[in-house]
């Protein structure tokens, strides 16, 4: 099939605006006052949709076909799209933290500094209180920058607290409580609860290995950053995130890093290239955030939620008995204006090409 989509349940009764409570004294499952036996799901028991170079249009004459993808604002991907995972390139350039993917080649982007992109998460994320959490990788960038951000990354985290209040955010803080790291917080405890993150944007530094060590050095709980580290394999005090692109041959890191309870990232496609075969690998995989070039649902190709709920009970590590009814946000209708569907490069060679609405076979 060329979506997975799980049928929403009945709506879940507001409690009234919890954001002012820390994550911990927040109500451990509204579920409770629905059906006691419910356990309450964490957010490791998740799959979310997610979108590859989130703020990216492609440039008028592309010099690699790769580049060809645009996607719709942000505000768009997260209200109709039901994007949960966003990831933005991050440059210094001018005293300021700019957003692109490369300067002047492929550097169209549908917000073009830092503090507008998360301008645009911070409203939507007002308005629609119920959300489940949204993660938002940062990617810090150097190539083409004419400066880096070597010994300045906490200007990152000043553009978030900003801009967001400590209540509107799930930090490392709230995840390692009072483990000695993050990583053994991980695997003894898992991640908060689905309801006591609702409303709560994570950022999570996503990139090379130089600015992670340097954002990480000495802290194995990450105490005092607003951003989780995403990293590429198990063993780090700080490790709370970890990514695996290709869903077929890491597989089994997924698996591993998934049954721990860590959070991981795949994708679903990759250069424009469409196979069904990867697709359904990155879905049935258990990794929490499917990141895709193709977020748009009239592709059809990477759609999780249904009716009131914008993600999916996890394949691989959520209970037999996680249901929709602990996903429902209760969104508002989707936005009157609906970005056009962004015109995909056709790609090239073996890969399968699909028109929206038009599914694909193995």
């Amino acid at each position: 099939m060329a979506s997975l989509v799980v049928s929403g349940c009945a709506h879940v009764p507001e409690l009234g605006d919890l954001s002012h409570l820390a994550p911990r004294e927040r109500p451990r499952s509204v579920l409770a006052t629905i059906d006691p036996v419910q356990p309450a799901l964490s957010l490791n028991d998740l799959q979310l949709k997610g979108s590859h170079n989130s703020y990216h249009r492609a440039p008028r004459f592309a010099l690699s076909r790769t580049w060809r993808y645009s996607h719709a604002p942000l505000e768009v991907q997260l209200a109709s799209q039901g994007v949960r995972q966003l990831e933005l390139d991050v440059r210094y350039a001018r005293g300021e933290l700019h957003v692109g993917h490369l300067p002047l080649v492929d550097g169209r982007s549908n917000c073009v500094q830092l503090h507008d992109c998360l301008s645009r998460i911070k409203k939507w994320s007002r308005e629609h209180p119920r959300h489940l959490p949204v993660f938002v990788f940062i990617e810090v960038k150097d190539a083409l920058a004419p400066a880096r951000l070597d010994g300045k990354l906490e200007l990152i985290d000043r553009a978030i607290t900003k801009l967001f209040s400590r209540h509107q955010l799930l930090v490392p803080e709230d995840v390692a409580g009072s483990a000695p790291s993050l990583s053994q917080a991980i695997e003894q405890q898992g991640w908060p609860s689905v309801e006591e993150s609702r409303g709560r944007i994570a950022f999570v530094m996503f990139g090379g290995k130089r600015h992670k060590r340097a954002y990480s050095a000495g802290r194995p709980r990450l105490d005092g950053r607003m951003m989780f580290v995403a990293e590429r394999k198990l063993g780090a005090p700080h490790t709370s995130v970890l990514f695996y692109d290709d869903p077929i041959g890491e597989r089994a890191r997924i698996a591993e890093a998934v049954g721990k309870h860590y959070l991981v990232r795949t994708r679903a496609d990759k250069d424009q290239r469409r196979h069904t075969s990867r697709r359904d690998a990155a879905l049935s995989s258990g990794a929490n955030f499917v990141s895709t070039d193709y977020a748009d649902p009239r592709f059809d190709w990477v759609e999780l939620g249904g009716g009131d709920a914008a993600a999916r009970c996890n394949p691989l590590s959520a209970s037999r008995d996680c249901s929709t009814l602990a996903l429902s946000e209760r969104i508002r209708p989707a936005l009157a204006e609906v970005a056009p569907l962004p015109a995909q490069e056709t790609p090239t060679g073996p890969a399968i090409t699909l028109k929206p609405g038009e599914r694909g076979a193995n």
